[in-house]
């Protein structure tokens, strides 16, 4: 997991989300432990697709349920090149 792309994404949540930021780790689970509902992780990957300049499809969020997850979907989609969309 790059330190860089989780320390993005930790900002986003502290900024976007209100949490604090000794509270996200890799391990953190974004829905119970952070208390991120259905619209929030919309919010969250839209947020995420715009920092990043990738293209995560909302159908993947399912899937995703750690920060650690969410990182490592971030360099996937980061290294997919030309369209900027993994295939999973």
């Amino acid at each position: 997991m790059t330190t860089q792309i989780f320390e993005q994404v930790k900002h986003i949540l502290v900024e976007r989300f209100a949490i604090k930021p000794v509270n996200v780790r890799p391990s953190v689970d974004l829905q119970k432990e952070l208390g991120l509902d259905s619209m929030d992780a919309i919010d969250l990957l839209s947020a995420v697709n715009e920092a990043f300049e990738i293209r995560v499809p909302v159908e993947l969020l399912d899937k995703i349920h750690t920060v650690s997850e969410l990182v490592e979907t971030i360099e996937k989609f980061g290294n997919a090149g030309g369209s900027r969309r993994a295939e999973y």
